[in-house]
């Protein structure tokens, strides 16, 4: 979200190169944050504590990367627009690590290969997983999983693997529901286009795939963070709710575990 720092003079937006989402050469302190700005890129500055404060972010912000744009040895604010942190990141680390989770599914092929009982269809379900698992890590940057993400099943537990590969089963208690009515079109122009926007985005994630369509499921947006929008996908409009069992469970808050480390609680 950031793209860049400074202590007293704020440069104006077009001084601002967007391409390496950092800010030109500037006179720093580098000893107290609380005295900077973050200058982000949806308009206008903030401190660094309130943008750390906030909980509901655009889902197309940046990631404030200047937050680890210090030189290890002094702590000094890099601002160049070669960082070299960066150099290292995208030539070398990210390489590596790519390159072992390659090894560690090749190993852990090749172990589940040689043992008696390895079924064909884990087979197939463990190589279709790597592919995807794979895929995402290729795709992604040091920051972020830009085109989506799986869990590396292969380093769970064996008793949990399959549910890391294959997800939760659904529990059906009734008859799944066939709802054919369609998504009814959102008539103001802009909010179309962010919704159209937050699909697409799940569809070029690989979450939704090409299959038979027995039902379908509506969905709303409601607001999010500043001028964005957050999709939810109405699961009880359609009867698919009646349909699955859910188990309940509950959710501790602060007080439940302030709860916990008192001697007199149980």
């Amino acid at each position: 979200m950031a793209v860049g720092v400074v202590d007293v003079e704020l440069p104006s937006f077009s001084q601002i190169a967007p391409e390496t989402a950092m800010a030109p050469a500037l006179s720093v302190d580098s000893t107290s944050d609380e005295n900077l700005i973050v200058l982000l890129d949806h308009g206008g500055p903030e401190s660094v504590e309130s943008h750390r404060q906030k909980s509901a972010k655009n889902d197309n912000a940046l990631v404030p990367t200047i937050f680890w744009a210090r030189q290890p040895s002094t702590n000094a604010l890099m601002t160049s627009e070669k960082n070299p942190l960066d150099v290292l990141r995208n030539n070398l680390f990210l390489p590596l690590w790519r390159k072992r989770i390659w090894r560690s599914w090749a190993n852990y092929y090749k172990e589940q290969i040689a043992q008696e009982g390895y079924a064909e269809a884990d087979q197939v379900a463990d190589k279709g997983g790597a592919v995807e698992c794979l895929q995402y890590a290729a795709n992604c940057t040091w920051w972020e999983w830009a085109g989506g993400s799986k869990l590396f099943f292969w380093r769970w537990p064996e008793p949990i693997r399959h549910l890391a590969r294959d997800g939760m089963p659904m529990c059906i208690k009734g008859e799944l529901p066939r709802y054919r009515v369609p998504q009814q079109k959102e008539r103001d122009p802009l909010r179309r286009e962010m919704v159209a926007d937050k699909v697409g985005n799940v569809l070029k994630k690989g979450y939704i795939g090409k299959g038979k369509v027995e039902s379908l499921t509506s969905y709303f947006d409601v607001p999010k963070g500043e001028g964005d929008r957050r999709m939810v996908y109405d699961a009880t409009k359609c009867g698919l709710n009646d349909a699955i069992w859910v188990p309940s469970f509950s959710l501790p808050d602060a007080d439940t575990l302030l709860d916990i480390v008192e001697n007199c609680s149980w």
